[in-house]
Formats: structure tokens, sequence, C-alpha cells
């Protein structure tokens, strides 16, 4: 599997933060999207196929 069929979720409450994150795995040829709770990973995870490869999460977020 190439390192462009990679997939990399974002999990942060903070917009700026998923947005740096995105770029910067996207530069590196990853497939990067951002959710901004867990209750999004778990509507996105769900619904979506195929699942990430990768789940890179804030481990302080604000309870939502």
């Amino acid at each position: 599997m190439s390192m462009k069929a990679q997939r990399i979720l974002i999990v942060d409450d903070e917009s700026a933060q998923r947005r740096v994150f995105c770029r910067l795995f996207e530069a590196h040829g990853f497939q990067a999207s951002a959710v901004a709770s867990g209750a999004e990973v778990l509507e996105m995870t769900a619904q979506a196929a195929p699942l990430p490869h990768l789940i890179l999460a804030d481990i302080s977020m604000p309870d939502r």
C-alpha cells in the first residue's frame, strides 16, 4: 500500500490545529480529514468507508 493511500483522521476542538495538522499530513502525501469532537468521530466512522488508518486525537478537549 502506498503512503498516498494512508488515511489520517485528526480530532481536535481547535479549528486552527485541525487545519495545521491536515495541511502537514497532506503535504507529505497522506489523505487527512478532521473533526472537532469524539462524537463526530463516532458518527464519521459509523457511516464512512473506508475507515482511517490512524486517528490522531487531542487528549484535552472540553466535554461536548
